[in-house]
């Protein structure tokens, strides 16, 4: 929309965290796809997933990444 002078103005909307249907349906498919030893939990807004190899991690954002989730993912706190 237009907005004083030249300049233009446009109204976003800003998702933070995951909804409920979309978190069990990420953990149904880490359970049933993800690798073996890796697991999630759904705490309030986010969703933790825990495994002991760090190569498991990756290969769960890997497929986390390639489902088509219509949801941007964001991995934080990955260490070793």
């Amino acid at each position: 929309e237009q907005a004083t002078g030249e300049s233009v103005r446009q109204i976003v909307t800003i998702k933070v965290g995951v909804p409920a249907d979309k978190a069990r349906e990420i953990n149904k498919l880490i359970k049933d796809k993800g690798p073996k030893g890796v697991s999630s939990q759904t705490q309030a807004n986010q969703l933790r997933v825990s495994g002991k190899k760090r190569d498991d991690l990756q290969q769960t954002i890997a497929m986390l990444r390639a489902a088509n989730l219509d949801l941007p993912l964001q991995f934080i706190n990955f260490r070793d």
